[in-house]
């Protein structure tokens, strides 16, 4: 295992923990993980003395950026999770920019996967650990008029597919979505609606619900309270609900481990 491996292999625990213990990860760690892969790159193999490198380098952060910011503005990614993207992008910084591109890709194929097992694996000891609360809610969401509409043309669809088999496809599709939705939803008031004290909330914290207090309206959105928000709010003592969601900093830790693996047995196949 080389250096910027374990380096980054360690700020990512410390990322977990802190994601785990506040759901946010400090913005100071995210900063010392890029800047310091910045310095390795430069003091380990001279790679920013080649200017055509250089630039190569400069375009590829900047794709490293969009995509994060994108990740983030389609509500894929929380703040905290496309930073983190953002601050580890070096680790994969090739001078062959095609090399680069793969590489992102690789791990990014990698988050995608580690993501969606250990959300699932997350999301099961959530419900079973919640199961009354959390059946009851999934019961009361799938009784919803908009889950009745969508099971009945789900049907319709089935019968449909007598004469056309893609029907019976698009109908699994219908029923599927209402019983993944409604399971989020359920789990969402079961196990992630978190009351506390208008005194304790930070920036980034998620609102469950409109709140009306000192003559003001707060929103509910994506983008969480802001610090001019949290800093109005923690003058009043007043109970709130916010929503405590699924710490996605493990996927990184799992998603860095699969990919060192990973490339290392493309190495061994095509060296």
């Amino acid at each position: 295992m080389n250096f910027i491996f374990i380096f980054y292999l360690i700020g990512l625990m410390i990322a977990v923990f802190q994601d785990f213990k506040r759901r946010e990860i400090d913005d100071w760690l995210n900063l010392f993980l890029f800047f310091s892969g910045i310095a390795f790159l430069f003091f380990s193999g001279n790679v920013f003395l080649d200017s055509a490198v250089y630039i190569a380098f400069v375009f590829f952060i900047f794709i490293a950026c969009l995509v994060s910011f994108l990740l983030y503005n389609f509500r894929f990614f929380s703040g905290g999770d496309a930073k983190l993207l953002f601050a580890i992008s070096p680790l994969f910084f090739n001078v062959i920019f095609y090399i680069s591109m793969m590489n992102f890709l690789v791990f990014f194929a990698c988050l995608v996967l580690s993501g969606c097992v250990y959300s699932m694996i997350y999301a099961g000891v959530l419900f079973f650990r919640d199961f009354k609360k959390t059946k009851r809610l999934f019961l009361l969401e799938l009784r919803k008029k908009y889950s009745k509409i969508l099971l009945i043309i789900g049907i319709f669809m089935f019968l449909v597919g007598i004469w056309n088999f893609s029907f019976v496809f698009i109908g699994g599709l219908l029923w599927l979505f209402v019983v993944l939705f409604s399971f989020a939803k359920s789990l969402e008031g079961a196990s992630m609606k978190k009351r506390i004290s208008t005194r304790g909330l930070r920036e980034g914290d998620w609102l469950f619900y409109d709140l009306k207090i000192g003559g003001r309206i707060f929103r509910k959105n994506w983008e969480g309270l802001s610090e001019k928000d949290v800093l109005f709010l923690n003058r009043f003592d007043k109970k709130v609900f916010i929503k405590d969601g699924i710490p996605y900093a493990p996927a990184f830790l799992i998603a860095l481990i699969l990919y060192y693996f990973s490339s290392y047995l493309i190495g061994m196949i095509f060296p």
